[in-house]
């Protein structure tokens, strides 16, 4: 959260408000934190996933980065099929925003490691295993990144970030945010009342001005 709020505030952005102590203690106290720390990042796009990555809450800014790209109703529609809305599905799956991402061999191994580092914490989580699987029998699956939740290679390689860049195209050109990662608990703490906030900082004057209402 220190790192986070560093980069906001180099960004000219205000801080993320703190969480009151204990609330991870509370799960419906700390829903209603996440809901106050959204609408004060607005208009920077900020999601709030549960440990499946299942999206538990979102602000203003989070749909009109969607807009942009897609018809925000219709993607889920088409892509969720009665499952949850999912932030790793709506950047990998094939009917969700995959062709827009510019860099998407570089954040997919990143996502595809985290996901799977987080499987080992948590064997038998079977929504986390579902994702993984359906991950693994997209079309779109690069084969690097196939080979790896096969074998599960390459985890002792790569790393763990807290934020990266991602990078979006579509006709008026390319987009750049900063992915900020924060979590209620620990890393790879993933509880029944852990989330994280996902943070899609603009990093240059079109993308920031991409996402104002």
């Amino acid at each position: 959260r220190l790192e986070t709020n560093r980069m906001l505030l180099a960004a000219g952005h205000a801080p993320l408000p703190q969480l009151e102590t204990g609330i991870r203690q509370d799960e419906e106290g700390l829903r209603t934190a996440l809901k106050a720390l959204l609408d004060a990042i607005n208009p920077v796009p900020c999601v709030v996933v549960d440990r499946a990555w299942d999206m538990v809450d979102h602000n203003a800014g989070f749909e009109r980065l969607i807009g942009r790209f897609v018809d925000p109703e219709t993607v889920w529609s088409d892509m969720a099929k009665g499952k949850p809305r999912n932030l790793a599905r709506l950047f990998y799956h094939k009917d969700g925003l995959c062709s827009y991402v510019a860099n998407g061999s570089l954040i997919g191994r990143q996502t595809i490691f985290r996901l799977l580092r987080e499987q080992l914490v948590q064997p038998n989580d079977d929504a986390l295993s579902g994702l993984l699987r359906e991950l693994l029998e997209s079309p779109l699956m690069p084969d690097d990144w196939r080979d790896m939740l096969q074998k599960k290679t390459g985890l002792s390689d790569a790393g763990l970030p807290q934020s990266y860049e991602l990078q979006m195209q579509d006709d008026m050109g390319l987009l750049r945010f900063a992915v900020l990662l924060a979590t209620t608990g620990t890393e790879l703490d993933l509880s029944e009342a852990s989330f994280r906030q996902v943070t899609f900082l603009p990093l240059d004057e079109k993308s920031h001005q991409s996402v104002q209402p």
